[in-house]
């Protein structure tokens, strides 16, 4: 990668862990360190039931390719497994340069786990690629830490 691209993908990690912030002031949302290589996602969460579960992989350039950056998540998720992290769900958030929008893409099965609350599942027949704005994606979110605190 281009000493260009590095910078802007790091501009571009800290812009969404001020999002991410700003949604949830309470959690601890930080861009990680990339030499970890896939010890860790772009951004990472703690101090939030549902975000500490995701996989977060950061994809911002004029023409995203989300479903290479899924396909990556997904195996930094089994990678990080295999050396005995826990299961988190993959999840890309993207945007194409000189566009205001950020959208969230991932699988099926990681909505109907946040949907659930009560547990997460893993995945059997929701494969399907779902790509939805940010906003709605943090909605689900909140959602979800909701339905999981009020869950007994």
């Amino acid at each position: 990668m281009s000493g260009k691209s590095t910078r802007k993908g790091k501009v571009y990690e800290r812009e969404v862990a001020r999002m991410l912030r700003a949604a949830w002031p309470v959690a601890d949302v930080r861009r990680t360190s990339q030499a970890d290589r896939a010890g860790n996602s772009d951004v990472i969460a703690t101090g939030h039931p549902v975000l500490e579960g995701l996989w977060l992989e950061l994809n911002d350039a004029r023409r995203p390719d989300p479903l290479a950056k899924l396909r990556q998540a997904e195996r930094d998720v089994r990678a990080n497994q295999e050396r005995g992290g826990g299961h988190r769900m993959p999840v890309v958030i993207w945007h194409r340069i000189h566009e205001r929008s950020h959208q969230v893409t991932t699988r099926l099965w990681v909505l109907d786990a946040l949907r659930d609350a009560r547990g997460w599942s893993l995945p059997l027949l929701g494969s399907a690629v779902i790509t939805l704005d940010l906003q709605e994606f943090i909605e689900i979110v909140d959602c979800a830490a909701a339905a999981g605190a009020a869950a007994p």
